[in-house]
C-alpha cells in the first residue's frame, strides 16, 4: 500500500495501476493517462461510497485522459479507466484501490 503525504492533490498514473493508494478525506486524486498505442482511454469511473465522481478533465484526440476524484470520507472505493481497442470493446482495464481515512 502506498501512503501518501497529506498535500491537497496527489497524481496517480499508468504506473500504479493495481496499487492500493491510502488518502486522507479532503484530499483530490488526479489521474494522468498517457497515450497508449492503438485506441484510447475511456472516462475515468468510481466505485465505492468513500470516492466523489470524477470531475471532468480531459480526453485528448491523442487517447490521452485526466480527471480528478475527492476523498469525501473514511472507507475505501476504486478508481479506474478502460483502454478502448479498435475492434474490440475494453481490452485493459487501468485500476487503483483507494484507502481513505479521516483527516
Amino acid at each position: 500500500m502506498r501512503t501518501l503525504s497529506v498535500s491537497r492533490s496527489v497524481t496517480v498514473g499508468p504506473a500504479d495501476d493495481g496499487s492500493t493508494i491510502c488518502l486522507v478525506a479532503g484530499q483530490e486524486l488526479q489521474v494522468s493517462l498517457p497515450p497508449d498505442g492503438a485506441g484510447g482511454w475511456q472516462q475515468v469511473g468510481v466505485v465505492g461510497p468513500a470516492l466523489s465522481r470524477p470531475m471532468p478533465g480531459s480526453a485528448a484526440p491523442s487517447g490521452a485522459l485526466s480527471a480528478s476524484v475527492r476523498a469525501t470520507g473514511p472507507g475505501a472505493g476504486r478508481v479506474l479507466a478502460v483502454h478502448s481497442c479498435p475492434g474490440e470493446q475494453g481490452c485493459r482495464t487501468w485500476r487503483v484501490e483507494v484507502v481513505v481515512r479521516s483527516g
